[in-house]
């Protein structure tokens, strides 16, 4: 083991740790003053799980945060009830908000000091600093993964808090004997995994998409390693050809796709090479598309459906990280246009070929996206303070009113959500551009009322010999007959193939049915 005095145990910023058996502190400080409140909370923490309301959230919130500010305030509390309270506390991630979070990681300051302390006299510390910090790293990872489902932007405190808890942790870890090294290799994963999610774009995909990221990432995980490399330092060999560069001083910045980095660099850096991350990914990605071509491969291997859908969305996820993009054009001018969403796709099917809403409509500020961005392609909106907080629009179709009137498309699709602390909500539409008419469908059921039942409009759009319509719903499935109006006149169709489904409209290909219910 190296000599204590030979590794830089600095660490200017707040830090997470779970429990360790460490004796430090002064056990006589744990009076009734500090402790009968803890008991106090952690009683309503348990009443909460059962039965809450909001105004109870916040009250509850509002105790753990003071609370934290009398456990800081003696900084020789013993070391093993401090982790206590922050264990029992961070088992309610729920209840975090931004200054939440930032209280409990202020309140790990005096504990990794404690610890830090002891290991510049005695090596024997570092495998329990190691596995702190590891544990530190798992929380962020945590808090990063509820941040990224509530479509959230990570706040920079916690990214800086990551950084530093990653630096130290990597210098400490390097320094273990062999039979420690699985604790280091925990901390090592638990920071790769953390950047992989900071890589990838989770804004653009639903929350169920997401938990599919996750599960496919936790197939090559462990595989990766990280190194932390110094300002003006040789980088490692280890480097590879392809790697993940996290700029440390730039904390905003998702960590970037580089090739072949020689020499040093001008800022601190986490390096993470991913050679044969890419390498097992196409080989994952290419089998499972080759599956879907191939039916009877497919029933030989016996993959389920779900775990072909987790290895196609979470595979190219990964691989789309590992991929350099080109840069961002400079963003439009877009002064004084607003737009207004139709969400219900039966509505905004029937937008393409009437008239934008009442005037009436328009005058409420918290229905009215500010256009922030334009291109051919798609726009960007925003929206300020409004109560209204939308978590779920990931992938749905939706209807667009603009003011000032407008020849753009009248539907887009929601490919990215982002939601700020302060109350900005920005989407990213991809505009409907395609040629199409719309046409009254409906499932004939014997009955005139339960046709209307299961009636709609669809987009109808030639493409090669067979026909492509949207469908203001996804409850339809592959051979579903169904019949078009065309004046007094039932035509019927088909449904051939299922080519794109989201929350709320379904892309197919449809071909003429015969009525006898015979192969068309």
């Amino acid at each position: 083991m190296s000599d204590p005095g030979s590794i830089p145990l600095s660490l200017d910023t707040e830090l997470r740790l779970h429990p360790q058996r460490l004796s430090l502190g002064k056990t006589e400080l744990l009076t009734d003053a500090i402790t009968l409140p803890f008991t106090d909370i952690e009683g309503k923490l348990n009443a909460y799980a059962i039965n809450s309301s909001e105004a109870e959230r916040r009250q509850l919130t509002a105790n753990m945060k003071s609370y934290l500010g009398r456990l800081n305030a003696n900084p020789l509390i013993p070391i093993s009830f401090r982790l206590k309270v922050l264990n029992r506390f961070e088992q309610e991630l729920n209840l975090f908000d931004g200054e939440m979070t930032a209280a409990v990681l202020n309140a790990h300051k005096i504990a990794i000091d404690m610890v830090q302390s002891e290991a510049r006299k005695e090596s024997r510390y570092y495998a329990p600093l190691v596995e702190m910090v590891g544990n530190s790293v798992e929380l962020a990872v945590k808090i990063l993964q509820l941040t990224l489902e509530q479509y959230r932007a990570t706040p920079v405190i916690a990214t800086r808090q990551f950084f530093e808890l990653a630096r130290l942790g990597l210098d400490v870890a390097a320094s273990l004997d062999e039979q420690l090294k699985p604790k280091a290799q925990l901390l090592i994963t638990a920071i790769c995994r953390h950047e992989l999610l900071r890589a990838i774009d989770f804004f653009s995909k639903t929350v169920e998409q997401q938990h599919m990221i996750t599960r496919e990432m936790e197939y090559h995980i462990n595989k990766l390693q990280a190194h932390y490399c110094p300002q003006q330092t040789q980088l490692p060999a280890s480097a590879g050809i392809t790697c993940l560069l996290t700029n440390m001083s730039r904390p905003n910045d998702p960590p970037k796709f580089m090739q072949e980095i020689h020499g040093s660099l001008p800022f601190d850096a986490l390096i993470i090479p991913v050679d044969s991350l890419i390498q097992r990914l196409n080989t994952a990605v290419t089998h499972i598309d080759s599956l879907h071509e191939n039916r009877d491969q497919q029933r030989n291997e016996l993959h389920t459906e779900e775990a072909m859908l987790t290895t196609q969305i979470g595979g190219h996820a990964m691989l789309d990280a590992l991929t350099t993009h080109p840069q961002r054009q400079q963003r439009s001018n877009c002064p004084n246009t607003h737009v207004i969403f139709e969400w219900a796709s039966t509505k905004s099917f029937l937008a393409t070929v009437q008239n934008r809403p009442q005037q009436s409509d328009t005058n409420s500020s918290d229905l009215q996206w500010r256009l922030i961005d334009s291109e051919t392609s798609g726009i960007c909106v925003e929206r300020l303070n409004s109560d209204e907080k939308l978590t779920d629009v990931v992938g749905s179709l939706v209807g667009i009113s603009w003011f000032p009137d407008s020849d753009q498309p009248k539907i887009g699709f929601v490919r990215w959500i982002k939601l700020s602390r302060s109350g900005e909500q920005r989407l990213g539409i991809e505009l409907f551009r395609i040629p199409v008419k719309v046409v009254q469908a409906s499932i004939e059921s014997g009955s005139e009322a339960m046709n209307a039942k299961r009636s709609w409009p669809l987009l109808i759009a030639p493409d090669q010999g067979s026909l492509t319509a949207w469908f203001p719903e996804n409850r339809v499935y592959r051979n579903m007959v169904f019949a078009i109006r065309n004046g007094d006149e039932n035509i019927h169709f088909k449904i051939r193939e299922i080519m794109e489904s989201g929350p709320n409209y379904c892309k197919c290909t449809i071909v003429r049915a015969r009525t006898s219910g015979s192969e068309s």
